[in-house]
């Protein structure tokens, strides 16, 4: 070793000039200390508070040391015994804290827990040290000791741990504690490994000769993090009134406004995440949503300000975003500085692509019930905004809102749903309808057949009760004859040709046309056996057919409505009425937009689940018809009623088939026209019945005219007429009684100028009639059809009848 390297060893080794070392490493901390301080009242950085702590008890141990040395200079305590064991404790615990300063910049439970274990362990080794030390011989130096030497290879064993763990975990400047490190590092191998560098003494001068070097790069430490906001120096700061610091502007107002009205999830992800980012001008704004059962957290949307575009969702596993994940579950807020190690930030910057994430701050959507429906996270790696505190109660102040928003959108889309899933129902409501229809109509159909056949097998039966007779009666001629034949040949006294004498020819003659008469007995005899074998398989034929006959007549009594079973029907009608007026009632209070806003198209949709809901309310009375008693007799309800507003519903409930076909409806109703005493809903329903017709069998650009007026009648008794007519081309003048015909609609038969798919024209006759009115139709070929209704102003009875052309 040189002598200069000696000197200088000597020099920080023993007093006055080992104070040298104690004030270059004490004002390396204390400047590395101040400027945590400002840095901490400028940025407000957790970090910052954590590193001023760090730095305070590194400052204090070193205070300590220097304390105590200059005490030892003047005689005070024993040097030997007291400031050999402190200087190792001091150099170890410095290095500890120095490790855990670089390595974990925020709170880490391991990390704390890990280096607070490592310092009570090197207090307890202190303490056992001193017990030995003072044990020893008083001229016994301390370096080069056990001690010493266990003391320097822990140490050289800590610093490489922590050097491996600052390169792992790559804080912000891990470059310069890996520096310091080395120092140390370097220090302390030349120390241990050549001899020459140990002298006689009791202080290692090598080692705080690299501490020297060592400790001035602590300045770097709170530098580590940039501001918010910089100055550049020299430059003139402009006084300018304070700015808004959060944006409401008209996209921010549309963002908002159409969030409201917002049904499908996706949609409703991307309008929060848009106006979010507006709002706090937040360059990266992400939906996640709470950890599903697998441990998975969902990004479904996001916002990027600077692009102005919306990101793409991606996913990722809750062990990736643990802290986020756990915010989320404990419904939360969590704030991340950008210098944070989280594994976090760096997965979060992954996904986006990003080469770092920025400041973060996390904010939950939270229920009535207090559960997290999902969280907001706000990034700035692009404009490294640190989210302070008024911030943060900005953001949950509007996460509030958008909570009552967000459970609205629910709202909106369940009863969608349910609209929907309801629907559904009465369409398959309807289709059971229609096959209950079919199967009345091929029992009907199938009752004829057997009415038919059994016809046919009574007038079989009745031939073969003739044949029956007829085979009695030549079987009773057989006999007779036989007994005749006999008789005669007794009488002759045997056969003829036995007697061997001439025959008179008288006796002969006799004798050949018995003999005729028995042949045509026999083949008379051939012929009954034959029709005996046909009468047995006609009777076995008629006992079928009457099997047949009374298994239909069983099926065609199952078949007919009975009181119960009519009461059956109306009991599921009713249900059917249920749902359709929960259907119409939460249309028209979405349509009110007392719950919100809706936009055009929601409005438009809202509307035409009105119209089918009309037309499926419709249908269910339609039904209600066809299930009353054979006479037609319905229970009304008399009332005095405007004629204008009954005009009215009618065209509500059917205008969008006809805009559809952009057909125009013409409605020529006087103002004076008296009130009309009769069933309201009787009447619309035929009016609506007929106007749909109407505008089925006009053309597209057609004209359909409705039209009103009073007419006496022939003793003096006022009639309200209703005219409806149509541009479908008219009605045969062969088809004509047949329109309003329950049975031809009900075999599925065709009738031209009457709409394929409209059959009610037979229950617009039987409301008419109920309604002591009546109805008929007149017909110009190749123009069109016109429907007239004659209704009395206070009817009498409760059914009519006169004649007309085409009278129902």
């Amino acid at each position: 070793m040189g002598a200069f390297t000696q000197e200088i060893i000597t020099i920080l080794t023993t007093p006055p000039g080992n104070l040298t070392y104690h004030l270059v490493v004490t004002f390396s901390v204390v400047g590395a200390l101040l400027a945590a301080i400002n840095h901490w009242r400028a940025s407000q950085y957790p970090q910052d508070k954590r590193l001023v702590i760090g730095l305070s008890l590194l400052l204090g141990l070193r205070l300590l040391l220097f304390v105590l040395a200059g005490i030892a200079w003047q005689g005070l305590i024993d040097e030997q015994f007291l400031l050999p064991p402190v200087d190792r404790a001091v150099s170890m615990i410095s290095v500890i804290l120095i490790i855990w300063l670089w390595a974990f910049p925020k709170p880490n439970r391991m990390g704390d827990s890990a280096s607070l274990l490592l310092g009570m362990l090197v207090l307890i080794a202190t303490a056992l040290n001193f017990v030995w030390w003072y044990g020893q011989s008083a001229t016994l130096l301390y370096n080069g000791s056990v001690a010493d030497t266990l003391g320097g290879i822990l140490a050289v064993v800590l610093i490489l741990a922590g050097g491996l763990l600052i390169f792992l975990r790559k804080p912000n400047g891990w470059t310069f504690g890996l520096a310091m490190l080395s120092l140390f590092l370097i220090g302390l191998l030349a120390y241990l490994l050549i001899f020459s560098l140990r002298p006689e003494g009791n202080y290692a001068g090598i080692v705080r000769l690299a501490e020297m070097a060592a400790y001035p790069l602590l300045l770097v430490l709170p530098q580590r993090f940039p501001l918010p906001s910089l100055v550049k120096p020299g430059s003139r700061q402009v006084e300018k009134p304070v700015q808004r610091r959060y944006a409401a502007d008209p996209a921010l107002l549309g963002e908002l406004l159409a969030l409201g009205s917002e049904t499908h999830q996706d949609n409703v992800y991307q309008s929060i995440a848009s106006a979010v980012s507006q709002a706090m001008l937040a360059d990266i704004c992400l939906v996640v949503l709470p950890p599903t059962e697998d441990g998975e957290l969902i990004f479904p949307s996001g916002y990027d300000l600077i692009r102005e575009e919306p990101l793409d969702g991606f996913s990722l596993a809750s062990g990736e975003l643990p802290e986020i994940a756990g915010a989320l579950r404990a419904g939360a807020s969590l704030s991340l500085p950008a210098s944070s190690t989280s594994t976090d930030l760096k997965s979060i910057a992954a996904s986006l692509h990003l080469e770092h994430s920025g400041h973060l701050v996390e904010m939950p959507i939270l229920s009535s019930e207090a559960q997290p429906l999902l969280g907001i996270i706000l990034l700035s790696p692009l404009s490294n905004r640190f989210w302070s505190r008024e911030d943060q109660e900005v953001l949950e102040g509007l996460a509030g809102r958008l909570a009552y928003l967000l459970q609205h959108s629910q709202v909106l889309y369940e009863l969608q749903s349910g609209l929907e899933g309801t629907q559904a129902s009465l369409l398959a409501a309807q289709n059971e309808i229609e096959q209950v229809r079919a199967e009345n109509r091929n029992l009907l159909a199938q009752s004829e057949a057997t009415q038919e056949a059994g016809s046919v097998d009574r007038s079989q039966a009745g031939s073969l009760a003739a044949l029956i007779l007829a085979h009695e009666e030549a079987q009773e001629l057989i006999a007779r004859l036989r007994a005749d034949n006999e008789q005669l040949r007794l009488s002759s006294g045997g056969p003829i040709q036995e007697q061997g004498e001439i025959l008179d020819p008288e006796l002969a003659r006799i004798q050949g046309s018995l003999t005729s008469e028995a042949e045509h007995l026999e083949y008379l005899e051939g012929e009954l056996r034959l029709a005996l074998e046909e009468v047995a398989h006609l009777r076995a034929g008629l006992s079928q057919a009457d099997e047949k006959m009374l298994t239909y007549q069983k099926s065609d009594n199952a078949a007919s409505i009975t009181s119960e079973e009519t009461e059956d029907k109306a009991a599921i009608i009713q249900e059917l009425r249920r749902p359709m007026s929960s259907i119409i009632g939460y249309t028209d209070l979405l349509l009110g937009e007392s719950l919100g806003i809706l936009g055009e198209k929601q409005q438009k949709f809202l509307e035409r689940i009105k119209i089918s809901s009309h037309r499926l309310n419709k249908l269910i009375d339609e039904l209600a018809d066809l299930t009353t008693p054979p006479d037609g007799r319905l229970q009304l309800i008399s009332e005095t009623i405007d004629l204008n507003e009954v005009i009215d519903i009618a065209v509500d409930q059917t205008q969008y088939q006809l805009r559809k076909k952009n057909i125009v409806l013409r409605v020529d109703v006087p103002a004076d026209l008296p009130k009309l005493c009769t069933d309201r809903v009787s009447l619309g329903q035929a009016l609506t019945n007929l106007l749909e017709n109407a505008g089925e069998v006009t053309s597209p650009e057609g004209e359909i005219t409705l039209g009103a007026r009073l007419q006496n009648g022939d003793i003096d008794r006022e009639y309200m007429l209703l005219q409806i007519s149509d541009q479908g081309g008219g009605i045969p003048p062969e088809n004509i009684p047949h329109v309003f015909s329950r049975v031809v609609h009900a075999e599925g038969s065709h009738v031209q100028g009457v709409g394929e798919k409209h059959a009610g024209l037979s229950i617009v006759k039987m409301l008419v009639e109920n309604l002591g009115g009546r109805i008929w139709v007149d017909s110009e070929p190749g123009v069109g059809a016109t429907y007239s209704i004659l209704l009395p102003l206070t009817p009498k009875g409760s059914s009519g009848n006169g004649s007309g052309v085409g009278l129902a």
